[in-house]
């Protein structure tokens, strides 16, 4: 194995010389280059990734030939390969034709399950941000960073606040300002890491929380609410707003919309979209462009990230996730409740997204595009996210494809490495500690065959990471998903056959309970009477047990 990196024994243990010093490294030292007539440097380390290139991606340069000794977590040193010693016990991993970048980051995501852990690592994730969080959550991060599960970093934002009535029922709707400065402290005391905002948020009930969120000290990010002017959202302290949704309503000059997104839940926006859809307006009559240079400079100025989510919002694209879209390397490891929800997406788009909506939208992405240029040339910040698990995008993988979202949209390899690394760094306050490759860094590192400079695709070719110091192997790495995969396939066949419920119960709900057997439960409601269809399978059993529950006035009937 040629990795180019010399052990060492001293102090009682036998200085030695790897036999696979390269020949070039020999002519430095006896040409005077670096490290002649020095006594090689001993290095304590536990792990040495060896002849490795390093991937600077602030300034887009690679520094080749580099011995990484990783101690207690971090990058301890960093030097040449040619005059490098490390400690007879060190674990030696080969970068000989490899490139090193720091540990991919997603700030937005979802973890709903630990099964997307994995997933996450496998794909070269080592930080994620959580946007909607609850006690299970808050309990995986703290578990994660005491080492007693293996998965990336975690922020976590607390349960979504919305106003009233909330675009989702479960989320924390708030309609009264006096009650913003109690649920924000509660979320603090709960220990979230930040305060998520929605879309029905009123503007008295945005400025009480950001005036709850100072008091308590804790960020707020999210959607900017419909009702508040993205303007007023950033110079209130707004810290991310998320999907650039906010971006058009700062251009748009028409009294027939208040802004172009989340069609889905405002008529009137859609009643727009489809006349740009049909052509009978175009989305550049009402579009004032001038006004992007104020908005990123006005970014820049607050220090406002954005993360758009380019590869979530093409779902609402004309050229959306589907079943032709899925991507095998990954889809076997998805859970089956995930999936079941991404198909029941697919099936339901036609209603819910005409073909004219869609090329309409196609319109406002460019101009949200053209936007996030103009605030990144201004020096605003802007940060990769997936919104995984969303139909079609996946937990660690999806990172690599917004990357090459942000490509597409005329970004630089290492400007999309730099918001994927460094820039995330920057936002939860590590510079200098995290997102780069360098001494005194976290070792959260990965590996690559090719070179991503070059070409994003490169991103897909990892040959292992580093998560908190510890190595994982390709093999390593494949073993997890490999694991994930056959569980979920001993699921799917646990599941294959159908139980007898009442005729018109609702769609079934399936769990998985930890001995391995299946429970099923339908529900089925009338005028006269509710009823609960239940079934149960243990792991080893060709058949389902089945019971049904009635509910009627007065009495409750049992069946099975």
């Amino acid at each position: 194995m040629n990795n180019g990196i010399r052990k060492s024994n001293m102090s009682g243990r036998v200085l030695r010389q790897l036999s696979s010093i390269t020949p070039i490294a020999i002519l430095l030292s006896a040409c005077g280059g670096e490290g002649a007539d020095q006594a090689p440097a001993v290095i304590d380390a536990e792990t040495v990734i060896a002849d490795v290139a390093v991937v600077d991606v602030e300034t887009g340069q690679l520094r080749a030939g580099r011995n990484i000794f990783l101690a207690g977590g971090e990058i301890a040193a960093i030097e040449p390969s040619a005059s490098s010693l490390a400690p007879g016990d060190a674990e030696i991993i080969d970068g000989t034709g490899r490139y090193l970048i720091p540990g991919l980051a997603d700030m937005h995501g979802h973890i709903s399950t630990p099964d997307a852990l994995p997933l996450y690592l496998a794909a070269g994730v080592t930080t994620v941000r959580d946007m909607w969080g609850e006690a299970p959550t808050l309990k995986l991060r703290d578990d994660i960073a005491a080492g007693r599960v293996l998965g990336p970093q975690m922020v976590v934002a607390g349960r979504v606040i919305d106003g009233a009535p909330p675009v989702n029922a479960v989320m924390e709707a708030v309609s009264d300002p006096e009650d913003a400065d109690a649920i924000v402290k509660a979320q603090v005391e709960a220990g979230y890491d930040l305060v998520k905002i929605y879309s029905h948020m009123s503007r008295e009930v945005f400025d009480a929380v950001m005036e709850a969120a100072q008091k308590y000290d804790i960020e707020v990010s999210g959607h900017v609410p419909t009702d508040v002017p993205i303007e007023h959202a950033i110079k209130s302290g707004m810290k991310t707003s998320e999907h650039a949704l906010a971006i058009i309503g700062a251009f748009l000059q028409s009294d027939e919309a208040p802004g172009l997104d989340l069609y889905v839940l405002y008529s009137d926006v859609r009643k727009f979209l489809s006349r740009i859809g049909r052509g009978e307006t175009s989305l550049g009559d009402h579009i004032d462009e001038g006004r992007i240079e104020g908005l990123a400079r006005l970014s820049a100025e607050h220090e406002h990230w954005y993360v758009p989510t380019l590869f979530a919002i093409r779902n609402f694209s004309s050229n959306p996730s589907s079943p032709a879209t899925i991507d095998p390397k990954w889809h076997r490891s998805v859970p089956l409740s995930i999936r079941a929800q991404w198909e029941a997406s697919w099936r339901q788009r036609a209603a819910l997204y005409p073909m004219g909506l869609r090329r309409a939208e196609d319109q406002v992405q460019e101009v949200r595009i053209k936007a996030l240029r103009a605030i990144h040339e201004a020096g605003g910040r802007i940060l990769v996210g997936t919104d995984a698990p969303v139909p079609g995008v996946y937990w660690g993988g999806a990172v690599i494809e917004e990357i090459r979202a942000f490509g597409d949209a005329g970004f630089s390899n290492r400007e999309v490495l730099y918001a994927a690394t460094r820039e995330a760094a920057n936002y939860l306050g590590k510079a200098g500690k995290a997102g780069e490759v360098i001494v005194g860094a976290e070792a959260d590192l990965v590996l690559l065959e090719a070179n991503p400079l070059e070409d994003l695709a490169a991103l897909h070719e990892v040959a292992g990471i580093v998560r908190g110091g510890q190595w994982l192997s390709r093999a390593e790495l494949d073993n997890m998903l490999d694991d994930l995969a056959r569980r979920y396939d001993q699921e799917e066949a646990l599941l294959s056959s159908d139980p007898l419920f009442a005729e018109g119960s609702g769609r079934p709900a399936d769990f998985i309970s930890e001995s391995k057997g299946a429970v099923r439960v339908a529900l089925k409601a009338d005028d006269n009477a509710r009823s609960i269809s239940f079934a149960v399978k243990e792991s080893e059993a060709d058949e389902w047990f089945a019971g049904q529950i009635e509910f009627g006035e007065g009495e409750t009937i049992y069946r099975s």
